[in-house]
């Protein structure tokens, strides 16, 4: 698969660096290209920790990633997992002219959607609610100068930061890493061209909830039995699955 290319988008409070035991298996087994970008506002991507500098800014980065590397004409698969699923999600149904051959959603993150646990993802997020509606009511108005203000952060655990991480998002950088609102119009705009991963003890998303938000059959959502929210990105199983999908759709 020489014209193939797979783009791994991370999760959120992430950075690349877990995603690479998935890299290097789609890579040695054939899949093409494989890229692990650092998304903006993460690790030493971008200017500032937690922030961007305008909502679409991440999707943007995606398109000169792109354009830079000369992959336009190439068979793109874009995965993503938890927000960056919500990410490639946002690609489907943003203003641009690359083509994508289809889309790995790895326990993707649609907030406001039935699929997030408790709408906090299980717990992991805390949302500042009187910032974020503040914002949102600003934005409707066209005023953006609070865009950066932190609207949300994560309850990761003590023991599992090493100082790489990111554990709180401004208003940009959260509403560039999601499906826009109302969802369903990113989500229609995948054309069904996607396949959905994830695990029965997924503590962050429902997999119950999937078929109907997604609109998707057996087909395109796997669910695999006992896995959690961090697990699936370097299940085996669900490994073989993706790398299988992206050669069906290449044949």
């Amino acid at each position: 698969m020489k014209d193939v290319v797979c783009i791994l988008l991370h999760g959120s409070s992430a950075h690349g660096e877990y995603l690479h035991p998935l890299a290097s298996y789609l890579s040695s087994h054939g899949a093409g290209q494989v890229y692990v970008p650092n998304i903006r506002g993460h690790y030493m991507s971008g200017s500032k920790r937690g922030d961007c500098a305008y909502i679409g800014q991440l999707e943007d980065d995606l398109v000169d990633l792109i354009q830079h590397m000369h992959l336009q004409n190439k068979k793109i698969f874009l995965f993503g997992h938890s927000s960056g699923g919500g990410l490639a999600i946002r690609f489907a149904g943003g203003n641009h002219s690359i083509p994508i051959q289809g889309y790995v959603l790895l326990s993707p993150a649609i907030p406001r959607a039935p699929t997030m646990r408790q709408g906090t993802a299980g717990g992991w997020a805390n949302v500042q609610l009187f910032k974020l509606f503040f914002c949102l009511f600003l934005n409707a108005l066209g005023i953006t100068r609070f865009n950066h203000l932190k609207v949300i952060s994560f309850n990761k655990p003590k023991e599992a930061c090493d100082g790489d991480e990111t554990l709180a998002y401004s208003f940009n950088l959260n509403s560039s890493y999601h499906p826009r609102y109302p969802y369903q119009s990113d989500i229609h705009a995948l054309k069904r061209k996607f396949l959905v991963l994830i695990g029965t003890n997924d503590e962050a998303n429902d997999p119950a909830k999937y078929p109907e938000i997604m609109e998707t059959s057996n087909e395109s959502l796997q669910v695999f039995e006992g896995i959690k929210h961090l697990n699936i990105v370097c299940d085996p199983i669900a490994m073989q699955a993706a790398l299988n999908w992206i050669k069906l759709k290449t044949t």
